[in-house]
């Protein structure tokens, strides 16, 4: 059941969503009795109607040389004004960081993807996908928000919410480290390590495209890039919990794409519109081949038998009740 409205004029201030599933942390130290390790490949590729743009900031680091000096200029402040001196020295070095400019992200000149862009992608999927549930006059759901604050404000994120419903504006409380919801287990919290790694994805086909209109050089539409995820001390109903977090949900491809990095709000085809004909950060994911070690053996997996025990497991527990399957992007059968 989803949040319901009383009278429908229920304020998002007044839902505070409380963490239903709470448990004490999977060890992070070794592998635990019915337990396995996982590395996962996978192929993501860049949707055919999009781009993808995922920045970091690049520029000319100024020699020490050059910074001493200016710094030293200054130096007759700190005996007489230390706050005109402390000024000073943010200014020397935001002039620096004013030479700094946004590009696609690349691993030894070629074009990638942070791991961490792809993990936040995942997890926030999930996130927005433990729908809200009411018991009584309480609400609840099965994940915590990792890094929302206390509610989403509509006016600064119009898209988001339209993009994935009021409910997510909806203060949820946070995890602790020694009782979390299940993502903050397999994904961790400030407080607690994560228990699943995902490398950067390396571009393997494809290449960058210029957007004047955005000043920036995106990657194009049908690029390919291949990574890996490890994932450490779970069980099969987890793993599946982690492929439905790609959008896959029975065989190995996944049946619509995520969303991510700049631009996904503005450009996609649930709120935005398009730019040279096309959204933005639109990509799919492929499981390519799998391996699983427990306290006996290595095994290299079947894919596709995996996928399904995953996803078999997921579905007998309760939380699997509480997932919004339904398409964000008009694409999910």
């Amino acid at each position: 059941m989803v949040v319901e409205r009383r009278g429908g004029d229920m304020s998002r201030k007044s839902v505070v969503v409380k963490v239903k599933g709470y448990r004490s942390p999977v060890s992070r130290c070794g592998i635990e009795e019915g337990r396995i390790n996982f590395k996962l490949s996978f192929e993501g590729i860049v949707d055919e109607s999009s781009y993808l743009f995922t920045g970091s900031l690049v520029g000319k680091l100024p020699s020490y040389s050059e910074i001493l000096k200016k710094v030293d200029e200054k130096m007759d402040l700190f005996a007489s004004n230390i706050d005109a001196f402390i000024n000073e020295i943010n200014r020397i070095f935001s002039m620096y960081q004013g030479r700094m400019n946004t590009t696609q992200y690349s691993v030894r000149d070629t074009p990638a993807i942070p791991g961490s862009a792809i993990k936040g992608s995942v997890r926030s999927n999930l996130e927005y996908r433990f729908k809200p549930f009411q018991v009584g006059p309480n609400y609840y759901s099965y994940s915590c928000y990792i890094s929302q604050g206390k509610y989403v404000n509509k006016k600064f994120a119009a898209k988001h919410l339209a993009f994935w419903g009021e409910e997510v504006s909806f203060e949820r409380k946070a995890c602790e480290a020694n009782q979390v919801c299940i993502l903050c287990d397999m994904f961790g919290n400030p407080r607690l390590a994560s228990r699943t790694y995902f490398s950067d994805a390396v571009l393997v086909e494809g290449d960058l495209i210029s957007i004047p209109e955005l000043n920036v050089k995106a990657v194009a539409s049908g690029s390919r890039f291949k990574f890996t995820v490890t994932a450490l001390n779970y069980n099969y109903s987890e793993l599946g919990l982690l492929l439905f977090g790609f959008n896959i949900l029975g065989n190995s491809e996944a049946i619509e794409p995520l969303i991510m990095g700049k631009f996904k709000y503005r450009y996609n085809p649930r709120v935005g519109g398009q730019i040279k004909g096309k959204y933005f950060g639109l990509m799919k994911f492929k499981l390519i081949d799998a391996v699983s070690c427990n306290f006996q053996e290595v095994i290299k997996e079947d894919v596709s038998k995996l996928v399904a025990k995953a996803k078999l497991e997921m579905e007998k527990e309760d939380f699997a009740r509480y997932l919004d399957r339904r398409a964000k992007i008009g694409r999910l059968q």
